[in-house]
């Protein structure tokens, strides 16, 4: 599985919004989301949160 920021929004030079892709996955799953933080890091933790989220079998 191969995780990556796909694009970055900036904001007068300053990284503002970022788009994940984890596999061959868009995170946020979203029509023309964001995730507005200006940590990649963060962006990328919150990717996988929603990620591991999805994963999760609705029986348990």
């Amino acid at each position: 599985m191969r995780i990556k920021i796909k694009k970055t929004a900036k904001n007068k030079g300053v990284p503002s919004a970022f788009i994940v892709n984890i596999g061959n996955l868009k995170y946020p799953r979203g029509f023309k989301d964001w995730y507005f933080t200006t940590s990649k890091s963060e962006a990328l933790g919150m990717a996988l949160q929603e990620w591991k989220d999805l994963q999760v079998s609705p029986d348990e």
